[in-house]
């Protein structure tokens, strides 16, 4: 039994949490994913596998970095959260260390999310930064300036010391976006 889960079972207050740190859901969506992970735990062989603000190399633009990528390609202003912190995950390389994860007997919580803990409005300047967009045209803000009808957590990054012991090759975030970039290039867009 394989279940993702998500940063969200923890309420934010410390950051870089590990497997063996008690979730504490402060939202609807964390307490659902942290139930998940309970029925999960009844199976006799179970993994779950936690991980904060997945993106691809072939990103939407609904998600946050293919908007951000948007909007600072038609030279637009992007605000973004400067006090959340969250370890963007990179789908592939997500789907890498998954089909790594199947070829071993382990069994528990383990996260496997990027190895990179920053905050949203930092994302957008690494992603400036790789684009060679202009990096003026990130603004930071706070997430309780947002008027969000669920509470978001503020530090929800994840630690993946466990899994990189355990030998995955963990992204950070500027390498993962370096794969979107060259993604895009391959696919004609940049």
């Amino acid at each position: 039994m394989v279940y993702i889960s998500t940063d969200f079972v923890f309420d934010g207050k410390k950051g870089n949490y590990t497997e063996a740190d008690s979730p504490n859901p402060a939202n609807v969506y964390g307490k659902t994913k942290y139930l998940g992970e309970k029925m999960a735990e009844k199976a006799d062989d179970y993994v779950i596998v936690r991980i904060s603000m997945p993106y691809s190399s072939q990103y939407s633009s609904g998600k946050y970095i293919g908007w951000v990528i948007d909007k600072l390609e038609n030279k637009k202003i992007v605000t973004a959260f400067a006090d959340q912190i969250r370890t963007p995950t990179h789908a592939e390389n997500l789907a890498e260390c998954m089909c790594m994860l199947a070829e071993t007997k382990y069994n528990g919580i383990l996260n496997v999310c990027g190895g990179t803990a920053l905050s949203m409005y930092d994302a957008g300047l690494e992603i400036a930064s790789v684009f060679e967009f202009d990096k003026n045209l990130i603004k930071p803000m706070k997430g309780s300036e947002a008027g969000f009808a669920a509470f978001r957590p503020l530090n929800t990054s994840l630690s993946t010391a466990k899994a990189k012991k355990m030998g995955f090759p963990i992204k950070s975030f500027h390498d993962g976006i370096i794969e979107v970039k060259k993604y895009r290039e391959r696919k004609g867009e940049a």
